[in-house]
């Protein structure tokens, strides 16, 4: 077997080593090998298995208190599935500066301090967020009902 910027093989031997439990690795397809006479690549299109850390995509915004959230939507399980929906959108998202917010999510609101208000599930949650544009980060200040929300100072919490 040949290495090539990872764990290579054929189809049959990489789909046995990931249902085998290798689950540090990734299939990644390498593209044609045709050509390449004497060096073992001749075969045709090839996978290749990646580490995961290489195949991954570096999430350009880093979420801190994933437990908040989580703690809340035990609380109200009818907050998980917008919250979910939330952080996998936001945690994929490259927002470098307050419009590429507003692009996304038209309901935002800024306050002062770089603190974000997020409507959740229309209106019925508020999730508030301090973001670090030049760090790629956002730490989940509050997240509470709209009532919850009018208790609080959302530049200050």
């Amino acid at each position: 077997m040949q290495e090539c910027a990872g764990k290579t093989g054929d189809i049959h031997e990489t789909d046995e080593r990931i249902n085998s439990g290798e689950k540090n690795w990734v299939p990644a397809f390498a593209g044609t090998t045709e050509g390449f006479a004497g060096t073992g690549f001749g075969e045709g299109p090839e996978r290749i298995l990646l580490p995961r850390r290489e195949h991954a995509r570096i999430l350009p915004v880093r979420i801190i208190a994933l437990g908040t959230l989580r703690e809340y939507w035990k609380r109200h399980p009818d907050a998980e599935i917008p919250l979910r929906s939330w952080y996998a959108a936001a945690s994929r998202a490259d927002w470098k500066r307050p419009a590429d917010i507003k692009d996304a999510y038209r309901n935002a609101s800024f306050v002062a301090s770089s603190r974000v208000v997020f409507n959740i599930k229309g209106n019925d949650y508020r999730l508030v967020v301090a973001v670090h544009y030049n760090r790629g980060m956002m730490f989940v200040r509050f997240v509470g009902t709209h009532g919850d929300y009018d208790d609080i100072d959302a530049a200050t919490i």
